[in-house]
């Protein structure tokens, strides 16, 4: 199953206004599209995800980018 890459602004998009629909419950479930949710992939966070990694591996875990909530 190949699965197509979406962009910031589709994803974004996706979480806001589509995230009621069954499909897409699904969508969200799956563990690689959870994965780029969780890291911060949603808001434009690829700064704060780059200075989340220099930090010191526990300062990582308490400053980890939030997921954002679209509603």
């Amino acid at each position: 199953m190949a699965q197509t890459f979406l962009s910031h602004a589709k994803l974004r998009n996706r979480i806001k206004g589509l995230v009621d629909s069954n499909t897409d419950k699904a969508w969200l479930k799956r563990d690689s599209n959870a994965h780029k949710i969780r890291f911060g992939f949603v808001a434009n966070s690829f700064k704060i995800l780059m200075h989340a990694t220099t930090l010191s591996p526990a300062k990582r875990l308490r400053c980890r980018p939030a997921v954002k909530v679209f509603r």
